[in-house]
């Protein structure tokens, strides 16, 4: 006997289907994977398949034919009349049989959509039934569901008779996405500052300041390489058998840091949230620039701290912001970001 496993999203009594031999089980109501006890999926594993029971047809119910009514009373109306003559019978029709059908196996139909309430005729004689969605079945193959009527899944090509599963080539896809400049042109920007720092270090040497000049120098270039160069790079990338990739490269001084793989399969879906919020580097960052020139500071409060922000995250356990994966001032970039990503990740939409 199988042990029951529950949504850990709704709590909800999860359906494993035959032959189930995954880590992880998809709830069909909230979408949480729940994990599988790995004796469990022992279990299912080493089960032998259960024979198919064959379906009876419903049978129709025979007509109710209602009792005739009794003669009314006709001396309660005042007169009293003949008793009505009994009407002939009609002619007799001449019933043919219907040859014997042949003994083969009826397949049950699947119906359009799914019978949820049968109707009776207890209460008031009048038979209703009720219809829901179009029944579906689970794939083992992708734990989605499809049309029960389908022969392959809509979803990955399994096939449910068979069992085999179809090949599909996908297009290759590769995308990038930089959070402002892109690097070409911070470095163009980086190299109009030092020609800017060469000129000011030259006028410090023919003032006589060597020492300060040196260190004035040094501490510019830091700076401005700070802000120039830290950024944020996306990349997503699908091969031809649908292999996604998503990853997260940080520059920080226009060094490179080691590149951050994303775990998008254990999210299930994509929001995008706004903020008005700040970090303390950026803060840091407007206190030095202030110190050694009020419109710089003023500049970067204005361009950089001021302004909100619009952050990509995918969700956890029933929508919750669990991983950001980019962070713009640009609003029409995040809701491209989400589109794409959606699109072949294929994890829904969060409003």
């Amino acid at each position: 006997m199988l042990v029951p496993v529950y949504c850990r999203g709704c709590g909800q009594r999860l359906e494993i289907p035959e032959g189930f031999a995954k880590a992880k089980l998809r709830c069909a109501e909230c979408g949480v994977y729940t994990e599988l006890p790995p004796d469990l999926r022992e279990q299912l594993a080493s089960a032998p398949p259960t024979p198919k029971k064959a379906v009876a047809a419903p049978v129709a119910a025979a007509p109710r034919v209602a009792p005739p009514a009794e003669a009314d009373d006709v001396e309660s109306c005042g007169f009293i009349t003949e008793p009505p003559g009994e009407k002939p019978a009609p002619p007799s029709e001449t019933v043919r049989a219907k040859p014997p059908a042949e003994n083969k196996p009826e397949t049950p139909a699947i119906p359009e959509r799914e019978l949820l309430v049968q109707g009776t005729e207890e209460d008031d004689l009048n038979p209703y039934t009720v219809h829901g969605d179009r029944p579906t079945r689970m794939c083992p193959e992708c734990d989605q569901r499809s049309d029960a009527r389908a022969k392959a899944c809509v979803h990955c090509g399994y096939h449910f008779e068979s069992g085999a599963k179809a090949k599909r080539e996908y297009e290759p896809l590769r995308r990038e996405w930089e959070n402002g400049w892109p690097l070409q042109k911070r470095l163009t920007a980086f190299m109009c500052m030092q020609a800017v720092n060469f000129v000011l270090f030259v006028l410090t040497l023919l003032g006589g300041a060597t020492c300060v000049g040196f260190f004035w120098v040094a501490v510019m270039i830091g700076l401005q390489a700070f802000l120039v160069g830290t950024f944020e790079k996306l990349f997503l990338s699908r091969d031809s058998k649908n292999k996604v990739k998503l990853t997260r490269v940080w520059r920080y001084a226009f060094f490179a840091r080691p590149p951050i793989n994303v775990k998008w399969r254990q999210h299930d879906a994509l929001i995008i949230v706004q903020s008005n919020d700040f970090s303390p580097i950026d803060w840091a960052f407007a206190i030095v620039l202030l110190c050694y020139a009020i419109v710089p500071g003023v500049l970067f409060w204005w361009f950089v701290i001021r302004p909100d922000k619009f952050s990509v995250f995918l969700c956890k356990d029933h929508g919750f912001p669990e991983t950001p994966i980019f962070r713009t001032q640009n609003e029409e970039l995040a809701k491209e970001i989400q589109t794409v990503v959606g699109e072949v990740t294929l994890l829904p939409i969060q409003r």
